[in-house]
């Protein structure tokens, strides 16, 4: 208990901690019970970063394929764009005409093959 050199506990004009050291003690048990809140709210929140952490993650994967979908998509419309102009241009019947005749080499190749490995 701080006394103040020019008035004694319990004189007029004494501070008033020193006249009651009760309010002291309130005081402290005010600011005890201050800091123990605020150490119950850290608490929560150091609980709750797991949680967080998970939620961030699963956001960040769905957004992740999100965007994968979203480029799949426009290299589809691409290839698309690239068929609608194959067939515009006439070319994409000599494409077909050529696929067909790789086609049909593979297959005399194979059947070549398949007869010689009998004999």
């Amino acid at each position: 208990m701080k006394i103040s050199p020019s008035k004694a506990p319990g004189e007029p004009g004494a501070d008033v901690q020193e006249q009651n050291p009760r309010i002291a003690f309130d005081e402290d048990d005010e600011e005890e019970d201050e800091l123990e809140l605020e150490l119950s709210e850290l608490e929560s929140e150091l609980l709750s970063l797991p949680l967080l952490e998970s939620l961030l993650l699963s956001l960040l994967e769905s957004l992740s394929e999100l965007l994968l979908s979203e480029l799949e998509l426009s290299e589809l419309d691409e290839a698309e764009d690239e068929l609608s102009e194959l067939e515009d241009d006439g070319e994409l019947d000599a494409l077909e005409v050529l696929l067909e005749e790789e086609e049909l080499d593979e297959v005399q190749q194979h059947g070549i093959h398949v007869i010689g490995a009998n004999s």
